[in-house]
């Protein structure tokens, strides 16, 4: 609202359509920068949730095999299972599905970086 009050103030004296210009580059820089940044590397590891490309590689491992249910420490998929769920029934498996030997577990990769959130 303030923002509005001081281009049309602006205005007034011929800046007002310089600086909506500006302003609309700063929120749209602001805004696709933020969007391309999360979408390439997801959020910080427990804050949100693992990118969406990341959870795509999730699911296509995943429907390697018929297991239902899923052991994670991930706290997007534990407090949101129909999460990882959805993505399954979007991407149907393929080919032939076998049992896992040991069950299907779904964890942080452990790469050193305690703010990695690649899965």
């Amino acid at each position: 609202m303030f923002a509005w009050i001081g281009i049309e103030t602006l205005r007034r004296i011929w800046l007002g359509h310089l600086t909506t210009i500006v302003y609309g580059i700063a929120v749209g820089y602001l805004t696709l920068g933020g969007g391309w940044s999360i979408h390439q590397t997801g959020w910080q590891r427990g804050l949100m949730s693992p990118s969406m490309d990341n959870q795509i590689a999730i699911v296509q491992q995943l429907n390697h095999y018929s297991d239902r249910s899923v052991v994670t420490d991930v706290a997007l998929f534990q407090n949101f299972p129909g999460t990882i769920q959805t993505l399954r029934l979007i991407m149907p498996p393929g080919e032939p599905q076998v049992a896992s030997p040991h069950g299907l577990w779904i964890r942080y990769e452990d790469s050193g970086n305690w703010m990695s959130q690649r899965v």
